[in-house]
């Protein structure tokens, strides 16, 4: 993982320092080997965030929704990759908002490499941990598993489940 704090200009408040922070578990928690698909979705994100691609309308999860359906997808996906990072191009703070420009680069279990660009508008609360994730990428080769895990989301959160 590149550094994030060396893309920052200018000082930072209190609360950007918070959010920065924030940014760093968010790609920590998302890199493998090391990083752990459950503690980004637990600890980086607030209880009941708001998680969406942009450009595909796919919700996994939503303000005041349980999130046990993005939960199993973020585990499934980890169990995909042999690594993957996320390679910063720009992080642009701005009180509890960080906007990202970066590259997902990731390398299967038979070493197949792939990646691709995407830009990302975090909002993190006041214990530096993301209530909104509004990430605008092209629909990445997984899309089906995203769809599927907002579709048992959706369904679930209709029914009043935890399931």
């Amino acid at each position: 993982m590149n550094s994030i704090r060396a893309l920052i200009r200018g000082p930072l408040t209190a609360e950007e320092e918070r959010c920065v922070a924030g940014l760093e578990a968010w790609a920590t928690a998302y890199a493998l080997p090391g990083g752990c698909a459950e503690r980004m979705v637990d600890e980086v994100y607030a209880d009941q965030p708001e998680v969406v691609s942009v450009l595909t309308g796919t919700v996994v999860a939503r303000h005041g929704a349980d999130k046990t359906a993005w939960r199993r997808l973020e585990g499934a996906m980890e169990a995909l990759y042999r690594e993957r990072h996320v390679v910063f191009t720009a992080v642009y703070p701005r009180g509890n908002t960080i906007a990202i420009e970066a590259r997902i680069e990731q390398v299967l279990h038979d070493g197949t490499r792939r990646g691709w660009p995407f830009a990302v508008f975090l909002t993190f609360d006041d214990a530096g941990r993301i209530v909104t994730d509004h990430t605008y990428m092209q629909p990445p080769p997984t899309q089906k598993m995203f769809d599927d895990a907002a579709k048992a989301a959706q369904t679930a959160n209709s029914r009043g489940s935890n399931a």
